[in-house]
């Protein structure tokens, strides 16, 4: 199973343009930031940066550690500040340094953006957080390095 970012050229060119050229906004993690966060459906990344890190250098080194797709983005973001959610132990660790992104797709439509976007985000990020490495139907995504034995 894919841990990190693909090195398959294939999976960066599956990401549809509005993914890469969208207007993708960003609120830190904080419950203080709900009401900034739309109601409106769409894809969402959690992305860490070092923690305790002071250079801005290292500070600019974001990692995407959760995605998804949610009906409404503010209500997802709310359910991930629970101390019961996968991501808590995240928040606690990286605190400031961990941000949330997320781009608005209308009309909503599940399927069509788990096709279009959540399983090209965790083909091209692999997984973390995430507790499903595939959003298909038992054909789940698994890395295979055996193609660098050779090297």
């Amino acid at each position: 199973m894919q841990k990190g970012w693909t090195f398959d050229i294939n999976h960066w060119e599956s990401l549809p343009k509005e993914f890469l050229n969208g207007s993708w906004k960003q609120a830190k993690v904080s419950s203080s930031e709900r009401t900034s966060i739309p109601i409106s459906g769409g894809i969402y990344m959690y992305c860490v940066a070092i923690p305790n890190a002071k250079n801005l250098n290292l500070l600019q080194l974001n990692t995407p550690i959760y995605m998804g797709i949610a009906k409404n983005l503010r209500t997802r973001f709310l359910q991930h500040l629970s101390t019961k959610d996968s991501l808590y132990p995240a928040w606690k660790c990286y605190g400031s340094n961990m941000n949330f992104y997320y781009l608005k797709i209308d009309p909503y439509e599940k399927q069509k953006i788990q096709l279009l976007y959540e399983q090209p985000m965790i083909d091209c990020f692999g997984k973390v957080v995430n507790k499903i490495d595939s959003v298909g139907k038992n054909n789940p995504i698994r890395g295979n390095i055996g193609k660098f034995k050779d090297l």
